[in-house]
């Protein structure tokens, strides 16, 4: 009976193990950023610099976020992963301290208290970091 609670002990370690290490941050790389958005980028009044540049979320979330906001020579681009699951190009809409992303508007990233987070349809506020 120890053997099997040994076994059972070892194998959970294991699986801990491989949860955390396959728990990368999602990240927006120069790959991602190459090229051209075909979406506008629609400014109501400048962006905050504090918005701009490349955000993930921390590792603890259920699923993973990432953005990047550059301007460029036609105005701005903005890039969005979401989990595995969405990677792409987006339209958004600039308001000071607040943009708002996505096809329907659902997405918003904000400053409060000097500190970046993302809402997805109002909910589920994360804090957002700087990539390295």
């Amino acid at each position: 009976m120890k053997r099997f609670a040994l076994s059972l002990s070892l194998a959970s370690l294991v699986l801990t193990g491989l949860l955390v290490s396959s728990a990368l941050a999602l990240e927006v790389t120069d790959t991602d950023m190459a090229g051209d958005s075909p979406f506008q980028i629609k400014v109501v009044n400048p962006v905050a610099p504090a918005l701009m540049g490349r955000f993930q979320s921390g590792e603890d979330i259920r699923v993973p976020f990432a953005y990047a906001l550059e301007q460029r020579e036609k105005g701005y681009a903005m890039y969005v992963k979401f989990g595995d699951k969405f990677s792409s190009w987006v339209p958004a809409t600039l308001d000071g301290e607040s943009i708002v992303f996505g096809e329907k508007g659902n997405g918003r990233i904000f400053l409060e208290d000097g500190k970046v987070y993302r809402t997805l349809k109002g909910r589920f506020k994360t804090e957002l970091r700087k990539q390295d």
